[in-house]
C-alpha cells in the first residue's frame, strides 16, 4: 500500500510542479513583454487558451507553497502595475477631455503648449 501511497504523492507533486511552472511562464511572458514596450502586456497570444486549475490535481504539497507564494507575489505586483497605469491613464484622458474641440464660435483651436 505504501508504494501506491508515494505513486499517488509523486504524481499529484508532479501536476502541481507543472501548474505552478505554467503560471510561472505566463508572468514571465508578461514582464518580457512589458520590458519591450509591448501595448498587450500580459494578454494571452493568438489562439492561447486562458489559463484554469485542473480539476483532478489534488491538494497542493507542503513542499511546493512556497513557491506557490511566489507566483502569487509575482501576479499581485503585475495587478499593482496594471492599476497604477490604469490611474496615469485616466489623468492622461481627463487631461485630453480639457482640450477645446474647435467647433465654430469657440475659442482659438490651437493649444498652447510653450507657455
Amino acid at each position: 500500500m505504501t508504494g501506491f501511497t508515494n505513486a499517488n504523492a509523486n504524481a499529484r507533486w508532479d501536476n502541481w510542479d507543472a501548474v505552478l511552472s505554467a503560471m510561472e511562464q505566463y508572468v514571465e511572458r508578461a514582464v518580457a513583454k512589458d520590458a519591450n514596450g509591448s501595448d498587450d502586456a500580459g494578454e494571452p497570444e493568438i489562439g492561447e487558451r486562458v489559463w484554469s486549475l485542473p480539476s483532478d490535481i489534488g491538494p497542493m504539497p507542503a513542499e511546493l507553497r512556497e513557491r506557490a507564494a511566489r507566483v502569487l507575489d509575482a501576479q499581485n505586483d503585475g495587478v499593482a502595475e496594471l492599476e497604477r497605469r490604469q490611474r496615469s491613464i485616466g489623468k492622461h484622458l481627463a487631461a485630453l477631455r480639457t482640450v477645446p474641440t474647435g467647433q465654430v464660435g469657440g475659442g482659438s483651436p490651437y493649444l498652447d503648449v510653450t507657455g
